[in-house]
């Protein structure tokens, strides 16, 4: 009979306390695998191009189809649209989800518009506001690789995913992303909406966008829309 063996309580307590550890440590190269293997997936090389409907129609909320909807209507028979026949005023459903963002000749990014759910997201957007300044480093690097790739391809693009408010909660989003045009200078503005799934934003802000499905269409793919 093999002798049983009787632990003392601070033995134990420290075996638990090293396997709580490695449990830990285990728990974070998990975690790093996994978003790394995110990450890959999100480059450009492993974006999906898509027939145009697959990209500009079918979102929640359905607002964001009445944004892409009136993209197409002001293209008249152009690519790209001017900013200057953008008319905000012809989707008041979208006004809460849509943002407006400029690349300036530096490459960086600013905002022009925020509606009121961008705002509740990403905290108080000013006329102005650099979009650097808004994101983690890692969120702005995905993010400006994206925004110049819908500029320079051109491209409408698609994503959806999860943001990641400052208390670590996580809330899904869909998200879209169109090209205007400069009258002078070609494609220079990005006219996006992005809708939050409830919870509803009270005080927390997104501290964080993790990398997430990409679906993009080239403008030349995109029809000339029809009433």
């Amino acid at each position: 009979m093999f002798e049983q063996r009787k632990y003392h309580r601070p033995f134990l307590g420290i075996f638990s306390k090293i396997l709580g550890q490695q449990d830990r440590h285990d728990g974070a190269i998990a975690d790093s695998i996994k978003y790394l293997a995110a990450l890959q997936a999100d480059s450009i090389d492993a974006w999906q191009e898509a027939e145009w409907r697959h990209t500009l129609t079918g979102f929640n909320p359905p607002s964001i189809d009445q944004m892409a909807a009136h993209w197409m209507s002001i293209r008249q028979g152009k690519e790209i649209p001017y900013r200057t026949a953008l008319d905000v005023a012809a989707i008041p459903q979208a006004l809460p989800n849509i943002w407006l963002a400029e690349r300036l000749s530096d490459g960086e990014f600013i905002y022009r518009v925020a509606g009121e759910e961008i705002t509740k997201a990403l905290g108080p957007i000013h006329r102005g506001s650099l979009a650097r300044d808004l994101f983690t480093e890692e969120a702005y690097e995905r993010i400006a690789r994206r925004w110049n790739f819908v500029l320079d391809s051109p491209s409408a693009l698609r994503s959806g995913g999860e943001a990641v408010l400052g208390s670590g909660q996580t809330v899904p989003l869909q998200r879209l992303i169109l090209p205007l045009a400069c009258e002078e200078s070609g494609p220079c503005y990005l006219l996006g909406a992005t809708g939050y799934s409830q919870p509803r934003f009270n005080v927390e802000t997104v501290s964080e966008f993790p990398p997430t499905d990409v679906l993009f269409t080239r403008v030349e793919n995109i029809q000339t829309y029809r009433e």
